[in-house]
């Protein structure tokens, strides 16, 4: 890991042109770019430079596209702020781009979840798929309208839910005057392929299509999916975990929203999940948390998080997502300390490899310490290289080391010790490496 840094010298010279005077032009100095500055902030310890620092971005808008790494980073700062600013600049910046149309929807998936469990906490259970309306003669019941117009006044939209009329189908004369009045937060992210109707949402449930056939589930139960057409279950019902239920999906079929159509959840196929990202779809649990999902999940693997009281384990490794796929991800924060045959080794590099060829490196201090930032979720090689490369002075084995902190046994100058593997699963981590 040797590095090198080149100065870049430019002189121009204007000669006279055929005058008996030269003519002299005022230096014009560059404009400061407004833009590097703010980029290293990012990665400052205090969270209100980073938060000032993202704000910055945001308003430079398009300008700022150099930031979209950083920033990428930070939607899994430790500050909640931090990150909330951070998909607030992304969508300033870059507002069609996969990953930030990745991240916009999970913001949205998310202040969904928030709704229902603010529906829930009132009424001790999550709302049904639809209400309950009279046909136009009253002598039957049919479905009325969604639970996205009932989930209305937990999203601050109060003064539309309030004009419309619940008793009545979502398609009655008065009804589907409000249908153009659909809340942004049930509409698709900027960019996302085109096709859907201002008035159509991806965001839906899943409802019992068979709710009497169980199909062989270890704990029948009568609840055979979160939602039901008259009255859906409360936390205490999810017998599976919070944290192992869908509770909202992004479908790949739209809907209009007022209307009470959903996803079918029986011994059929499943419908097809995901829209505003190739291979992909995004999801909020019951938990109140948000992920995305690769579209490549198997049906079976699929069916334990849908159906919330099914007794199976949940296997959430195959919702992981598959590929390249431009997707913001998890990072972590890796610290530790490097021990060479039992004692601190007190120069080198800690290097992580990553399969995509990436490449994140800690300089190894005094005390055997290091700490690298942004290393991605995942399985990754760790090499450790003893030396100090950038002091330049391995080239030359002869030649004293220029800081006595960075001395290293001459058997171990020109060794690069075996390559290790772990999986980076916390926004933490701690090594502890005892090399032989």
């Amino acid at each position: 890991m040797r590095s090198s840094i080149f100065l870049l010298l430019a002189f121009a010279f204007l000669p006279g042109c055929n005058t008996k005077e030269a003519v002299t032009v005022p230096a014009v100095a560059a404009a400061p770019d407004p833009v590097a500055p703010q980029i290293a902030l990012l990665s400052h310890e205090s969270a209100d430079k980073r938060k000032a620092a993202t704000l910055a971005l945001a308003i430079l808008g398009e300008s700022a596209k150099a930031a979209i790494p950083a920033l990428t980073q930070l939607l899994n700062d430790p500050n909640d702020e931090v990150r909330s600013i951070a998909g607030h600049a992304l969508s300033k910046i870059d507002p069609e781009g996969a990953a930030n149309r990745s991240t916009v929807m999970q913001s949205k998936m998310s202040q969904i979840a928030v709704a229902m469990h603010a529906y829930h906490d009132f009424n001790g259970f999550f709302p049904p798929t639809c209400t309950v309306a009279t046909s136009k003669d009253g002598k039957i019941k049919i479905p009325g309208l969604s639970w996205r117009v009932l989930l209305l006044p937990h999203l601050k939209h109060d003064d539309l839910f309030k004009q419309f009329r619940l008793e009545e189908p979502w398609d009655s004369e008065h009804n589907k005057k409000l249908i153009d009045q659909m809340p942004a937060i049930y509409a698709p992210p900027a960019g996302s392929p085109a096709g859907i109707a201002p008035s159509e949402t991806h965001a839906q449930v899943f409802y019992a299509a068979n709710p009497f056939v169980l199909g062989g589930t270890v704990f029948p139960h009568p609840y055979f999916v979160v939602h039901q057409n008259s009255h859906s279950m409360g936390i205490r019902h999810i017998q599976d975990g919070a944290s192992n239920t869908f509770l909202v999906v992004e479908a790949a079929k739209p809907v209009i929203w007022t209307k009470p159509e959903d996803l079918a959840f029986g011994n059929g196929p499943l419908p097809a999940l995901g829209h505003c990202v190739e291979g992909v779809f995004h999801v909020c649990l019951v938990d109140g948390s948000s992920r995305v999902c690769g579209r490549s999940a198997s049906p079976a693997e699929l069916r334990r998080f849908i159906a919330p009281a099914d007794g199976l384990i949940n296997n959430h490794a195959a919702l992981e997502v598959s590929g390249s796929l431009p997707v913001a991800k998890k990072s972590a924060t890796v610290s530790g300390s490097v021990k060479l045959k039992g004692k601190p080794l007190t120069a080198g590099w800690v290097i992580f490899q990553m399969d995509d060829g990436r490449e994140f490196a800690s300089r190894i201090d005094a005390n055997g310490k290091f700490k690298i930032a942004g290393v991605p979720f995942g399985l990754c090689k760790i090499v450790v290289q003893p030396g100090d490369p950038l002091e330049g002075w391995l080239d030359n084995p002869a030649q004293s080391p220029k800081k006595e902190s960075a001395s290293v046994p001459p058997q171990y100058r020109e060794e690069v010790l075996t390559p290790l593997q772990i999986r980076v699963t916390k926004a933490e981590e701690t090594l502890e490496l005892d090399l032989q």
